[in-house]
């Protein structure tokens, strides 16, 4: 698969499906997009990561795997 980045875009997530399961990609987009204008890339990661956390266990009595990478282009 083949992607052409435009100028507007900011970042890349790339995560395993347990962090997907209950956040949709406009909410993780408007989490990491705080995150991402304080160039804190740290804070973006442990927040997707506490919020996919808190919706599993609101949801599940287990929590998937939540893997993330998220890059910053600039």
């Amino acid at each position: 698969m083949e992607i052409e980045f435009k100028e507007e875009d900011k970042f890349i997530i790339l995560s395993s499906d347990g962090k997907w399961e209950f956040i949709n990609n406009k909410e993780v987009a408007t989490i990491v997009k705080a995150f991402y204008l304080k160039n804190d890339l740290q804070g973006a990661l442990f927040s997707l990561y506490k919020e996919a956390s808190i919706r599993w266990i609101m949801e599940e009595e287990i929590i998937d795997d939540i893997t993330l990478l998220i890059l910053y282009i600039n």
